[in-house]
């Protein structure tokens, strides 16, 4: 067992710095701004595979893996005349029945929730190029509504 151990340990010392130089590699031949670690955390927890009693680490892992690639996204919000939608991990979705008041001013999104919680994200201007007057408007609408 030792000598099983000693291997994936010397097998996982060679892997992990291999994935981590070829994720730096790539970000730098694509020319993106961040560089991922999801094939360096699966690798390591594939390795966590092969020891008998810690293999329950492998899950880890792949949660870690999932959080670095939600954490990558940017935070979006969706609204129709139904409901507001946040896409989070767990996507979160909310009739205009919940909401005392939503605002759109100067690139800053508010909603007002009734039971006095208060959410703002900031919009990205030259990526909307949404009416602020026409979106407060359709808005108190359909609070009015809900």
């Amino acid at each position: 067992m030792q000598n099983n151990f000693v291997s994936v340990v010397f097998l996982g010392a060679l892997l992990i710095p291999v994935t981590v130089t070829r994720s730096v590699w790539l970000k730098k031949k694509s020319g993106k701004s961040s560089i991922t670690f999801k094939h360096p955390l699966l690798i390591t927890g594939i390795i966590w595979l092969f020891i008998p009693g810690l293999r329950w680490f492998f899950i880890l892992f792949v949660l870690f893996v999932l959080f670095d690639h939600q954490a990558r996204h940017p935070l979006e919000i969706g609204v129709s005349d139904e409901q507001i939608v946040i896409n989070t991990f767990f996507r979160k979705r909310y009739r205009w029945s919940d909401f005392s008041n939503v605002i759109l001013k100067d690139h800053l999104l508010t909603l007002d929730f009734k039971n006095n919680k208060v959410l703002q994200r900031e919009i990205e201007p030259y990526l909307s190029n949404v009416n602020e007057k026409e979106f407060n408007a359709f808005c108190a609408e359909q609070i009015q509504k809900g």
